[in-house]
């Protein structure tokens, strides 16, 4: 029996513990003509104050079962609440607590536990709270699991979610991540990796350079990763990860340079592709291959090419670049609309620099009439360069409805969001107020 436990764990004194418990099971306790749903119910509960968050918790880890008279549950019409939807209630009620007050009983029950059930339990109402106060205990449990525990997926994915809650509901958590992330290591640290790069966030691309090198294993997954944070955000300048990437070009480690390769590719570093077109007489087969795809898909072909073929490519598209590419933007805001269209379609061949023609594209839009406004967000679409986005979201103002809808689609097919048709939002996604 765990009420001893139960009543141990309990801020006040025993009796109090259990004046507690008969609170908590009033509240779920079935009344005559109640209909209310299992939201009114953990309201209710949260009404009762800090002091019943152990309790609650009990409600979560299933040990409050023990604690309340088992004759009570052979009456199933007694509850408000299904007794195996306890722990729904539990965590939703807990959710409506004061962090701070939740975070410090979790955090003390899942470090002092070796019951695996009930530490994931508590992981899960950290990862519920996002607060960054439940980083530390969070950590603290991660390291103490042993690899069988941890080679389970189900018991990775508790503390994956968890990590990747917390980051992305308090801001403040990406500052004391660093400090943290030094307490890990080997599997744990896999987890951690995983979970930051599941964010989404562009503060995870220097969390996770900030691990290159700690461990040979995971270098590749967090240059995978790094690349991946880069490409969907591709305009936050305040995260760019690309010339410490391309320095991994030369890494000694084939798996290494040839992960950087690919995230050159994935990134569209333009700056790369000299060391790209290096790499194809590299004497791995596995790194020829990843520059030769990168490269591939910074040309826009899938056409396999020698090295001088490259070169040549490489020079003639710098030669175009520094010659013809600015004139050509400037025609893009043009009266002529004609010259405006053949310079979209100019600028749409030369794709090393499609990033920087993405958002000269955007840019221009609102200068453009109806026909080359929405040919140039055809165009976007067809480059797919996400770099376009915070120009695209000023043009939602356009006056043009038939822009407006242009521009709309164009913003969900490089971003594979869904938001409705307002600038508001969308600067807010391209903020990182949104996910």
């Amino acid at each position: 029996m765990r009420t001893a436990l139960v009543a141990a764990l309990l801020a006040a004194p025993a009796a109090a513990a259990g004046d507690r418990i008969e609170d908590v099971s009033a509240v779920l306790r079935q009344r005559s003509d109640d209909a209310r749903t299992e939201d009114d119910v953990a309201f209710e509960l949260a009404g009762l104050g800090r002091e019943s968050v152990p309790v609650l918790f009990t409600l979560v880890t299933g040990e409050v079962y023990d604690a309340i008279d088992p004759e009570l549950f052979s009456e199933p019409d007694a509850w408000r609440v299904p007794p195996d939807r306890f722990g729904a209630v539990g965590e939703a009620a807990l959710v409506l607590l004061p962090a701070s007050s939740v975070v410090r009983h979790v955090g003390v029950r899942v470090r002092a536990e070796t019951e695996l059930g009930v530490r994931l339990a508590g992981v899960r109402v950290l990862g519920l709270v996002g607060s960054a106060e439940g980083l530390p205990p969070l950590v603290e449990v991660l390291r103490a699991l042993d690899g069988p525990q941890l080679g389970q997926r189900y018991v990775r994915a508790h503390f994956e979610r968890a990590f990747e809650a917390i980051l992305v509901d308090d801001r403040e958590a990406w500052s004391a991540l660093g400090e943290l992330l030094a307490e890990l290591e080997g599997m744990p640290l896999g987890v951690a990796v995983d979970a930051i790069a599941a964010t989404g966030r562009s503060e995870g691309i220097d969390a996770l350079l900030a691990l290159l090198g700690r461990d040979a294993d995971l270098d590749v997954s967090v240059v995978e990763r790094v690349a991946a944070l880069r490409s969907a955000r591709p305009w936050d300048a305040r995260y760019d990860p690309r010339r410490r990437l391309r320095k991994l070009l030369t890494a000694e480690a084939a798996s290494l340079r040839a992960a950087a390769a690919v995230a050159a590719g994935r990134v569209n570093d333009a700056d790369a592709a000299p060391d790209l077109v290096d790499l194809l007489d590299d004497r791995e087969a596995r790194v020829r291959r990843a520059a030769a795809w990168s490269l591939a898909r910074m040309a826009g072909t899938a056409e396999p090419a020698e090295p001088e073929a490259w070169w040549a490519w490489y020079e003639a598209e710098t030669k175009w670049h520094e010659e013809a590419f600015h004139g050509l933007v400037a025609e893009l805001s043009g009266e002529d609309a004609a010259l405006a269209l053949e310079a979209l379609r100019t600028l749409s061949r030369h794709r090393l620099f499609r990033d920087e023609v993405a958002v000269a594209l955007a840019d221009a839009l609102p200068d453009q009439s109806s026909g080359v406004a929405r040919a140039s967000c055809a165009v976007l679409r067809e480059l797919d360069a996400a770099a376009a986005v915070p120009g695209l979201v000023v043009a939602l103002n356009a006056d043009d409805a038939e822009v407006r809808w242009a521009v709309h689609e164009t913003l969900a097919a490089l971003t594979g969001e869904e938001f409705p048709c307002d600038r508001w939002i969308w600067t807010r996604f391209v903020d990182g107020e949104l996910r």
